[in-house]
C-alpha cells in the first residue's frame, strides 16, 4: 500500500497509537519510491542469481527514506539479549 501511494504522489502520514499506560511514539511512515529502474547493472543491488519470472515472481528494488525510532530495554539485558 505505501508503494502504491507513493507511486502516485501521495505521502504517507503517521497516526497516533493509543495503547493501555498511555501512548505510544510513533516514526513518520516511509516515503516510498520506486521502483528504480536502471543502474549501472540494470537490475537490483542483490538481484537473485535464478530466472524468478519463470516462477512467477517480480524482482523490484525500492527506496525507503524517513526518520526511524531506536528502542532500549526496560531493563537490563542477559547475555543472549534477553
Amino acid at each position: 500500500m505505501l508503494a502504491h501511494l507513493s507511486r502516485i504522489g501521495l505521502p504517507c502520514r503517521p497516526h497516533a497509537v493509543e495503547r493501555e499506560g498511555g501512548p505510544i511514539l510513533v516514526a513518520d511512515a516511509p516515503f516510498v519510491t520506486g521502483p528504480v529502474l536502471g543502474g549501472v547493472h540494470g537490475r537490483p543491488f542483490t538481484s537473485a542469481l535464478v530466472d524468478l519470472a519463470a516462477s512467477g515472481y517480480v524482482e523490484e528494488e525500492y527506496f525507503l527514506t524517513g526518520t526511524a525510532l531506536s528502542y532500549s530495554a526496560d531493563q537490563p539485558l542477559n547475555s543472549d539479549g534477553l
